[in-house]
């Protein structure tokens, strides 16, 4: 069933101000293949082994050609591949039994909880928006856990009301039902409602194309590959820089969108 069937006869409570997650309130700090080896060599040590340099090296190698695939399916289908897949099929990629447990799903948010930090502004936009809007996350991630601990660990995790992650609804942004169902949660209209993302499909066009608003959070070039990590996210090369009047309002950060929300929403 459509989540968006209970727009019909329900009474919205407020406007409200839907945020993505990677790149728009953390972001890495460290390189590609930092990120990933980490990620390999950690789910390995999570199945018990411990291996020589030179197949922690493959391990990267693999993790990697099998995340490059991985995306391909899940932008072409815009379905999400929960993080317990992708583990399997990394570890059957490797020649070793696929059975994931939690531990791998720990090893595999590692990188995501410790090699981040929260973007410029991004605390304070957000306790301050907290004060006149409702505010819910919507995020392409493979582990929902992760959204929310990330969140937990910079102390910002009880300014949101809803969480919507695809490997929860299935669906992935720019998919209808991811936005519904925000809304759903949080009893806003469209019209009362903006997202704010660095995306311009997956959070602009996905938002607008349910009748919500969207700010762009407009952000430099990035290391190849590491527009993918979690969000699904496009890089601008690959939108050809991206298009700005799409939106309703562009930013450079997090520092720019309380005022750009009130400009948008009132």
């Amino acid at each position: 069933m459509p989540f968006m069937s209970w727009l019909e006869g329900s009474t919205p409570m407020s406007k409200a101000v839907l945020m993505d997650l990677w790149r728009t309130i953390i972001e890495p700090v460290c390189t590609l293949e930092e990120y990933y080896r980490t990620r390999a060599r950690a789910l390995l040590e999570a199945t018990g082994l411990s291996l020589p340099q030179s197949e922690v090296d493959r391990a990267y190698e693999v993790y990697v050609r099998e995340r490059d695939l991985i995306d391909e399916r899940r932008k072409a289908e815009l379905l999400e591949i929960p993080a317990s897949e992708v583990i399997s099929i990394f570890l059957r990629s490797m020649g070793i039994a696929p059975r994931v447990e939690r531990e791998h799903l720990l090893a595999y948010s590692k990188p995501f909880l410790e090699l981040t930090r929260l973007t410029e502004g991004a605390r304070g936009a957000i306790e301050g928006l907290s004060r006149d809007y409702t505010l819910a996350l919507v995020s392409n991630i493979a582990y929902g856990y992760m959204a929310r601990e990330v969140l937990s660990r910079n102390s910002i995790l009880g300014f949101f009301s809803a969480f919507v992650t695809s490997d929860e609804v299935r669906y992935r942004k720019p998919h209808p039902n991811v936005f519904f169902r925000a809304l759903e949660l949080i009893g806003a209209k469209p019209s009362d409602a903006v997202m704010v993302g660095d995306d311009i499909v997956d959070d602009v066009q996905g938002a607008m194309s349910v009748g919500m608003k969207a700010i762009w959070i407009r952000r430099p070039q990035i290391e190849p590959g590491f527009e993918s990590e979690a969000e699904g996210t496009r890089s601008q090369e690959d939108l050809g820089g991206g298009d700005s009047e799409e939106a309703d309002a562009t930013v450079d950060s997090m520092l720019e969108v309380p005022a750009a929300v009130k400009e948008v929403l009132g």
